[in-house]
């Protein structure tokens, strides 16, 4: 009557049948970009509290993502490369935790060239290394006949 764990035998069947892992891999790089994808619109959130609390000016505080900006299109053909040589599971999941490391450190600063430090190396490890660039690559290789349809979703 049930296949284990209370999952009735037909539905086990089913879905064994007819469950494509290429859409459990998008649906990881779809939460993954919603995650990075939060911190740029996120970011004028905490322009205001971050001039009451440090005294610095809101230019200052915004040429750090302009600075992130930069060193994501100057790491976006590195990382390419990085992609072919060691494959993106592992290049993911690096980069998150070197993301999830800089967050720590944004945590902790105290001085605006700390500061302008932290965004410009979460920003390009978060949004080109997490997201767009190894999101894309992932989808595109596990895809063939629904490959627009699994972008369209990522």
């Amino acid at each position: 009557m049930s296949a284990g764990r209370g999952i009735p035998y037909w539905v086990a069947a089913r879905v064994g049948q007819r469950f494509y892992y290429g859409w459990a891999i998008a649906t990881v790089v779809l939460l993954a970009n919603l995650s990075v994808f939060a911190f740029n619109p996120g970011f004028g959130l905490f322009i205001t509290p971050l001039e009451a609390t440090f005294g610095w000016h809101r230019s200052e505080i915004a040429f750090s993502l302009t600075v992130g900006t930069v060193v994501g299109a100057l790491l976006a053909p590195v990382l390419g490369v990085l992609v072919d040589r060691f494959g993106t599971r592992r290049l993911m999941i690096a980069f998150g935790l070197a993301s999830a490391a800089c967050y720590v450190w944004l945590a902790h600063v105290q001085a605006l060239w700390q500061f302008i430090l932290g965004v410009a190396l979460i920003y390009p490890l978060s949004r080109v290394g997490v997201g767009e660039m190894i999101g894309s690559v992932n989808v595109n290789r596990w895809f063939v006949r629904r490959r627009g349809r699994a972008m369209g979703m990522v």
